[in-house]
């Protein structure tokens, strides 16, 4: 769940095309603000896995304006699968972008060039469940 400060940064960049840098910014650091090592290690997203997938996203994405990645493993930490895997911390991501290296690309292909940039994670590192959201810059101001 969004804090209430992250909620309206989000709705000030929805509702004004102007202010959208300025509020991007605003975004981005109240993001990295909910790193906190008081957080079980389940819902933190400053993990090795989490580390990485964010090094290769701001790499193949230079353009992006919007970035923002969730651990939801806590959701499903008492599923039967998750009693036997390795990865149990890092196990169930979401995954937010928004950049025009997505412009004429339908949902499908925009998923398969994500899949296909993290599958050392996926294959790997065990990360069991990739939810994405993949925007063009107009899609996302809309």
């Amino acid at each position: 769940m969004l804090s209430k400060s992250t909620t309206r940064a989000i709705g000030l960049l929805s509702r004004s095309k102007s202010n959208f840098s300025k509020t991007l910014l605003s975004t981005r650091s109240v993001m990295s603000s909910a790193t906190s090592s008081d957080l079980p290690a389940n819902q933190r997203i400053d993990g090795p896995i989490i580390t990485k997938i964010n090094a290769k996203i701001k790499e193949a994405f230079p353009d992006m304006v919007h970035y923002q990645i969730f651990n939801d493993s806590y959701k499903h930490a008492t599923h039967e699968p998750m009693e036997t895997a390795t990865n149990t911390t890092e196990s169930h991501l979401r995954l937010e972008i928004v950049s025009d290296k997505f412009q004429g690309l339908p949902l499908v292909k925009r998923h398969q060039l994500v899949y296909s940039l993290l599958n050392h994670e996926i294959e790997v590192d065990q990360v069991h469940a990739l939810q994405l959201t993949t925007k063009t810059i107009k899609e996302f101001t809309k």
